[in-house]
Parts: C-alpha cells; structure tokens; sequence
C-alpha cells in the first residue's frame, strides 16, 4: 500500500516560522538591545521543534536560526552563524550582522560580495510603498531598484545621530520587511 507523505510548502514554513518575529517591537537598525526578546536557549529549542515540524535542516535551517537569533538581538551568536555559511544567503545576513554591530565598512563589504540579490525587487517594492515620508525613501529605492549600501548608510546616520527618530522608526520598519522577505527565502530553499 502506498503511503502519501504530505509535503509542507515553503509558505506553510514561512506561516509556522514568522511566530518567531512576534515582538513587541521591531529590532533597531542598530546595536541596540531590546529587553522584551527571547533568550538563545528559548530560541534554539523553539526552533529546533520548528524545523523537525517543517522538515527544514541543513543551511536552510542555519540560515533562520542566524536570523531569528537576529531577530531577537544576539548580534554575536547570529554572527558566529552566518559567517561559517559560505554561499550569497550567509553573506547576506553576515552584511546585515555588521550593519547592526556597528561596522559599517564591513558590512558594504558584504552587500558588495553579495550582489544582485534575490529579495531586491520585492524589498524595493514593499519599501517604496510604506506610508510615510523619510529622508532615506529615495535613496534606498532608486529608480525602482534597492540600494543595500544605502541601507547602511541610513544606519549609520541613525547610528551617528544626524537623523530624527521618525527616520529611525522607518528603518526599524524596512528592516523588518528585509526580515520577512529572507525568512520566505529561506523556507523556499
């Protein structure tokens, strides 16, 4: 007798994964640390019941794991993660992980490594169509297309103080789409 097993697809995983985003508030697009976030330990374990559930396991699984423990501000557990992941998806988050340090020449190092990525066009979409006016709208998305290193410049402005806490509110926004758009990524891989 055949036995069919169901197959979860990427957006079942991404549904069952994205409760990990369920904050508060949105990480700062910087160093800083929010106290409402969940201890490592919580998260692996959490995690770990996640992907035996979705079947998500080698750099699929690394991959979110690094993220989320991004997510949830352990800047360096996530570093020690995405740096030993050597494909364009570990570069990606190893540029976001210097973005927030902050280490902002490492980081455009990253981006730059990175290239033409994925999620650009939907990120560049999603980030022109926020509500809401900031400063770094147009650099950030330039003529249809999104700017990383634009990104980190925003950060570092944010970073160094020259910009107000509105700007500082749209870059926690954006940064959380850029969140959202890897974790669908990932659980298409």
């Amino acid at each position: 007798m055949f036995r069919s097993k169901k197959v979860m697809t990427s957006e079942a995983r991404y549904e069952a994964l994205k409760l990990n985003f369920d904050t508060e508030e949105t990480p700062s697009p910087g160093p800083a640390a929010r106290e409402e976030t969940r201890s490592p330990e919580v998260l692996n374990a959490q995690l770990d019941d996640q992907f035996a559930a979705t079947k998500i396991s080698g750099e699929p699984a690394q991959l979110i794991r690094s993220l989320v423990l991004l997510w949830h501000d352990h800047v360096d557990l996530s570093h020690e993660i995405s740096q030993s992941i050597d494909s364009t998806d570990g570069g990606y988050l190893h540029g976001i992980v210097h973005r927030r340090e902050p280490d902002f020449g490492n980081a455009a190092y990253w981006f730059r490594r990175v290239g033409d990525y994925s999620i650009y066009p939907e990120l560049a979409n999603e980030v022109s169509a926020l509500n809401g006016e900031s400063a770094f709208t147009a650099p950030l998305v330039r003529g249809g297309k999104w700017n990383p290193l634009a990104m980190i410049d925003a950060c570092e402005a944010v970073d160094v103080g020259s910009a107000d806490e509105g700007d500082s509110e749209f870059l926690r926004e954006v940064q959380s789409i850029e969140f959202h758009l890897l974790l669908k990524r990932f659980c298409e891989l």
